[in-house]
């Protein structure tokens, strides 16, 4: 992950995990944005699976959606659509 999505991600993060509920919407939105290394249709991807194998288990993350959807849950019309 770059440190600008990090960064971007940070304060989202901690205002979930000030929630009673913030495990499991974090959970819910995690279960959205990932999808099977193997689905993910880049090159370098295709590297990567080839070095450690394409296990089912390995998962690619869409943090920039997790980060929309996330803002979108906590009611922060006010905050950033994307990173800096």
């Amino acid at each position: 992950m770059r440190d600008e999505t990090s960064a971007w991600l940070n304060p989202l993060r901690e205002e979930l995990m000030l929630r009673p509920d913030g495990p499991q919407i974090m959970r819910e939105l995690f279960d959205q944005v990932s999808i099977p290394a193997a689905e993910v249709a880049e090159p370098f991807m295709d590297l990567v699976l080839r070095s450690v194998g394409s296990d089912p288990e390995y998962q690619v993350v869409d943090w920039i959606v997790f980060g929309q959807l996330l803002k979108a849950r906590l009611g922060w019309d006010w905050y950033p659509d994307f990173p800096g």
